[in-house]
């Protein structure tokens, strides 16, 4: 009778030691995933640090590319200002010139009359002095300075006139500088913002119209200054930036995302794996306690 119940006492704690044994098992194998799962992720977190780095380079060099971009296309819309500035300044200034000379024209032959008039008189006068009659000396001293006179306010007058000439001839070369910024400028703005053949049409047909306002002397045009505040057309250099810019951005946004995720799995798992560390040596322990138990007994 003692020895059966010693008996069944032994198969009892046998059971014990083997159902701790298999959840020790169990508790081994979950511990030894977890640590998989932790180092799976750890690898995962590194690699997603690189490449949000990666990202982060990419995104610091297109957001520098589109400024450059962007400055650039500033100094071109500003160099337009000026040029349309300097083009309106100069019609006017040619305008004024050319009005200028008009008039000084116009004194010269007024001043030959009025010398024809003098010279004459003092012919006269001079004549009458010759042949006896009785002519004052001062009148004909009057009337000979006064045809002097006259004589070099023509010169003088055809001095001017000849200026007035150098400068509108240096107004139209100005001119002809201006139109050449002017052209030059708009293909430059055209070639950075625009790019479909409408683009290329217009500014075409625009460079046009401004020689042929300068051959008409024509105010000057201010395309430019209209066409500069257009959205740049699809498939523009500048707009290859902003996308690549934007793209950039998208990239290093979706990146950060996923690292962040990636810490979180992390954290998570390696809490789940010290929870697991903890059941499992809680076994392993009382196994060695009911071993110890069992042979003291």
């Amino acid at each position: 009778m003692g020895q059966d119940r010693r008996i069944s006492t032994n198969n009892k704690k046998q059971e014990e030691f083997d159902s701790l044994s298999a959840k020790i098992t169990r508790a081994t194998y979950k511990v030894d995933q977890l640590t998989a799962i932790v180092s799976s992720l750890t690898d995962k977190q590194g690699s997603f640090e690189m490449a949000l780095s990666r990202a982060d380079d990419r995104r610091s060099t297109t957001e520098a590319d589109l400024n450059m971009v962007k400055a650039l296309v500033a100094g071109v819309k500003e160099m337009g200002r000026k040029v349309e500035r300097v083009a309106q300044q100069t019609s006017d200034a040619n305008t004024e010139i050319i009005v200028a000379a008009k008039r000084v024209s116009e004194l010269i032959n007024s001043l030959i009359y009025s010398v024809e008039v003098i010279d004459r008189l003092a012919l006269v006068i001079n004549k009458k002095q010759a042949s006896k009659k009785l002519i004052s000396a001062e009148l004909v001293a009057i009337a000979n300075t006064a045809s002097a006179d006259a004589n070099k306010a023509i010169a003088l007058t055809l001095t001017a006139l000849e200026s007035c000439h150098i400068t509108v001839v240096s107004g139209t070369e100005a001119g002809s500088i201006t139109l050449l910024e002017q052209v030059r400028n708009l293909e430059l703005f055209g070639f950075i913002v625009g790019d479909s053949s409408d683009d290329t049409k217009t500014i075409e047909k625009e460079i046009r119209a401004i020689k042929n306002s300068s051959e008409k002397e024509a105010p000057p045009s201010t395309f430019f200054g209209r066409y500069q505040e257009r959205a740049p057309a699809k498939g523009s250099l500048q707009k290859l930036f902003e996308d690549a810019s934007q793209g950039a951005i998208a990239g290093y946004s979706k990146d950060q995302e996923a690292l962040a995720r990636v810490k979180r799995e992390l954290i998570q798992a390696e809490a789940n794996l010290v929870s697991a560390r903890v059941i499992r040596d809680s076994l392993k322990a009382g196994l060695a306690a009911a071993t110890a138990a069992a042979l003291a007994a």
